[in-house]
């Protein structure tokens, strides 16, 4: 593929086999494509052109496990009836922006996601696995699946939803991202454990509208029977998330911050609040 060429077909298919990862790539970075796939930097030149391709995933996504890829492990681009091979040759951390050394060849592909990999926030670093091409092989694929939603939502009442859940309105802070429980590796490598820590936060924001309103009706649709609400909720701090996967499975989660626990647990298909400790 030279440069200039129009775009692949999409969703492209990006391999690590020693990652166990294969991702979808569709193109921009925009929050709607890195939720549910590896994005392709518009500014810069597809997979196989000359220069370096930058593909960039969340760190508690696709790209989780990306700081234990080594020097030497192929990484492969599949596109239609095409693979790509390349070749890692230099890992790094790097500041947003920065300059990248030239491929060799010529042509080359940049891995990039925040570092450190378990950090829910926008952190100042990146890792970056650059890979170097090395050859073009035959294949046959079919198109990869859209990933389906995890399995779990909010239990909030319409009423609740209607004032907004999100982070900077409820004033929020994201901490870091663990899974327990023995999650399978393509889940943990996917777009869910990203989109569960989001339903725990909308969760969270939920159960601090109840708590802040006093509305026991709100507090009752979102808790389990018997827990009493709380006076106040503190979320003054950052949580982190502990996420509880079986397999595909999803059964509770945890988030915590200095001054806060809150538990959730999966009931239904919908998280609930098991408890708060302050």
């Amino acid at each position: 593929m030279e440069p200039g060429n129009p775009e692949p077909t999409l969703p492209a298919i990006l391999s690590v086999p020693t990652l166990g990862l294969e991702a979808p790539v569709m193109q921009g970075l925009s929050d709607a494509v890195l939720s549910d796939a590896v994005g392709h930097d518009a500014s810069s030149v597809w997979p196989g052109s000359k220069g370096i391709s930058l593909l960039l995933a969340h760190d508690v996504s696709y790209f989780s496990h990306l700081a234990s890829v080594r020097v030497g492990a192929k990484v492969y681009w599949i596109d239609g009836c095409r693979k790509l091979v390349f070749r890692v040759d230099r890992i790094e951390v790097a500041l947003p922006g920065a300059p990248l050394p030239a491929p060799l060849h010529g042509i080359g592909i940049a891995l990039i996601t925040c570092w450190p990999t378990d950090a829910l926030f926008w952190t100042s670093d990146r890792l970056v696995v650059l890979a170097s091409f090395v050859g073009t092989q035959a294949t046959s694929t079919g198109p990869i699946a859209t990933p389906l939603p995890p399995g779990v939502a909010v239990s909030a009442p319409p009423a609740v939803l209607a004032q907004g859940l999100g982070l900077e309105q409820n004033g929020l802070l994201v901490g870091h991202l663990r899974l327990t429980g023995g999650p399978a590796r393509t889940w943990a490598e996917g777009a869910d454990p990203l989109r569960t820590a989001n339903l725990a936060f909308e969760e969270l924001a939920a159960a601090k509208i109840a708590v802040e309103a006093a509305d026991r009706s709100w507090w009752a649709a979102e808790a389990l029977p018997g827990e009493l609400m709380p006076k106040s909720l503190s979320v003054a701090n950052e949580f982190d998330v502990t996420i509880v996967v079986s397999g595909t499975r999803v059964s509770a989660v945890t988030l915590v911050s200095p001054t806060a626990t809150v538990d959730l647990v999966v009931q239904s298909g919908r998280l609930r609040v098991s408890r708060i400790s302050q």
